[in-house]
């Protein structure tokens, strides 16, 4: 969380080196999941996840990296696959590569349909964010992402999971095909948040009286993700909940658990109640 109205969901890295397979194009339909929406009501906009992406280095718009589709977050409409193949192409007619000067930041709704053409510089094009072991084969090779170090939460690698965050990506897997992406569990704990705050406050009306449900209420025994509680309850006085932290290193094509990271979630809380 970054203030009262702002809230940072996830970030990840990544190496991406000259002639490396492109990441595909994604989203351009805001009638997608919760993530893919894009709305403006009374002169203000409301999207379901925004994105911050900050140039390390001088980007051309031929040397490849962020491509995007201009405009297609405004689309209402789906297309058929075929169809879909054949606009989003990269290199087609619609697709844009984004140059940026070194320092820019590139923001934009996750609604936009976007992806990363092929690197051509002879400089690797490096960037952050957080992700699993497929989503980084994606953009890199294994022997490339070899001895690479992450900090992250525990439950995002399925090695240091725990029982429930074993159950949750075998569940997940079976359902969608993929492993999960780094943001779901934490949409999947929200929902049992949810669920023992209406059940705590008795009614699906007062909102209040949930809120304050949310805020008296202990880390609920079906999360996936490992949280550190505040005065014995999952959420602070900022309505913030904090997670364990680890640090990993790529080895052997996996994410391998090498220690736990000092947390304080009291102290982070602390902290986060003296910014505006």
């Amino acid at each position: 969380i970054i203030g009262t109205a702002l809230r940072c969901e996830s970030s990840y890295s990544f190496v991406r080196h000259k002639g490396c397979p492109p990441f595909e194009m994604h989203g351009g339909h805001r009638g997608g999941g919760v993530n893919f929406r894009y709305d403006v009501h009374n002169g203000r906009i409301y999207t379901g996840l925004t994105v911050v992406s900050i140039a390390l280095q001088d980007i051309s718009a031929a040397d490849g990296g962020f491509a995007c589709i201009p405009g297609s977050h405004k689309s209402d409409f789906s297309l058929s696959p075929e169809d879909r193949q054949e606009l989003f192409a990269l290199g087609g007619p619609l697709v844009r590569n984004i140059a940026a000067p070194r320092g820019s930041a590139i923001v934009f709704t996750e609604t936009l349909a976007h992806g990363a053409a092929s690197w051509q510089n002879d400089v690797p094009r490096y960037g952050f964010t957080s992700g699993s072991e497929e989503q980084f084969l994606r953009v890199a090779t294994s022997e490339q992402m070899e001895g690479v170090w992450d900090l992250r939460p525990t439950e995002l690698t399925l090695l240091s999971a725990s029982e429930n965050g074993v159950a949750y990506h075998a569940n997940y897997t079976e359902k969608f095909g993929i492993a999960p992406s780094p943001s779901s569990p934490y949409a999947y704990d929200q929902t049992y948040a949810l669920k023992h705050a209406l059940e705590a406050a008795g009614t699906v009306e007062d909102t209040a009286a949930v809120a304050a449900a949310l805020r008296e209420m202990p880390i609920p025994a079906e999360v996936v993700m490992q949280y550190l509680p505040v005065d014995g309850k999952m959420f602070d006085a900022n309505g913030q909940a904090y997670t364990s932290n680890g640090a990993f290193q790529w080895q052997g094509g996996n994410w391998v658990f090498v220690q736990d990271l000092p947390s304080d979630a009291a102290a982070y809380s602390a902290f986060l109640s003296t910014i505006d």
